[in-house]
């Protein structure tokens, strides 16, 4: 069972990745089932996200399924597996989503309020948690 769930955005600027600058430029405020996410990181070139959990219980094959809803309407799906969680431990996970051209970007005037995350945690088949996060562009 999922005791502790806290998503993480941080903000990478990829043009200096020479420099493999991983800096983060600001944090999500997360309360509840809603986040206030600075407007900005629609002009990132990618977002770093990083999910922290607590399990009180062992699992074997642990995964994720993330789902982006604008509207109700799902338009990004996403599929990670953890694998082997210890007990009683905490966890972090960390990938980078790189951004669509800024062609394809919604401004956060729309986005604002309309967009949830859902993530599901699962042990192989068995669901052990459901989020639902609104987001808010501030």
């Amino acid at each position: 069972m999922i005791a502790h769930y806290q998503p993480w955005l941080s903000a990478l600027n990829m043009q200096i990745r020479k420099r493999h600058d991983t800096t983060p430029v600001y944090s999500v405020v997360s309360k509840g089932d809603t986040a206030r996410v600075p407007k900005k990181i629609l002009k990132c070139k990618a977002v770093s996200r990083e999910l922290n959990f607590s399990s009180a219980e062992q699992m074997e094959k642990f995964r994720l399924e993330q789902k982006v809803y604008f509207k109700g309407q799902c338009l990004e799906e996403w599929f990670f597996e953890f694998g082997f969680v210890i007990p009683n431990s905490t966890n972090t996970w960390q990938s980078l989503i790189e951004a669509a051209p800024e062609s394809q970007m919604m401004p956060a005037s729309v986005l604002t309020g309309n967009v949830i995350i859902e993530t599901k945690f699962f042990d192989d088949d068995l669901l052990v948690s459901t989020s639902r996060v609104r987001l808010f562009y501030v």
